[in-house]
């Protein structure tokens, strides 16, 4: 099987990185790969102690953790700014997952989902947008969404994902002429 190019290859030295989300699951691996690529890399992720930890084995530097806060973007994104200069790569994943019947769900949890992680992503994905195509150059927004939003699946975490996928397509069609993608 072939693992691909190496992260070197990607090309990254001296880019700015902010993964925003959590601290669990492929996160750590990502990261490993944005800092080995040259990349320095911010996490701003629940879970501090965990996201510290991530920061603390990845090769090159420097990188740092940041208090993720949803109702903050803009300063998120300032922060990455002030921490690398610019931004230059956002990678935002979901912060909540609705589980269960769609026709089921308590509004508490529709808003956690919606209005927590699906508004807090479209929120930081407006902010950096907006920082990289003041400062000129480009970049890239991730936007990393569970297989639950290509197919019908049921819950609210089908329509959280699903959302996210629409609204990253939108927001490339939006930002492609500045060369954000």
């Amino acid at each position: 099987m072939n693992a691909g190019p190496p992260p070197s290859a990607l090309g990254l030295s001296g880019r700015v990185a902010l993964v925003a989300g959590l601290a669990g699951g492929f996160v750590p691996d990502l990261c490993a790969v944005l800092a080995a690529a040259g990349a320095r890399v911010l996490l701003a992720a629940r879970g501090g102690q965990a996201a510290c930890a991530i920061v603390a084995g990845l090769p090159g530097g420097p990188h740092a953790t940041h208090a993720r806060d949803l109702d903050a973007p803009e300063a998120l994104v300032a922060a990455a700014g002030a921490f690398g200069g610019r931004l230059d790569i956002l990678v935002t994943l979901a912060a909540y997952g609705g589980e269960g019947s769609l026709a089921g769900a308590a509004d508490a949890a529709w808003d956690a989902t919606i209005g927590g992680s699906l508004r807090g992503r479209y929120m930081l994905c407006r902010a950096a947008g907006e920082a990289m195509k003041a400062q000129g150059g480009g970049g890239r927004v991730v936007v990393v969404a569970g297989d639950a939003g290509m197919a019908s699946a049921r819950g609210l975490a089908g329509v959280e994902d699903g959302g996210a996928l629409t609204m990253m397509r939108s927001f490339a069609r939006d930002r492609g002429p500045h060369g954000i993608g």
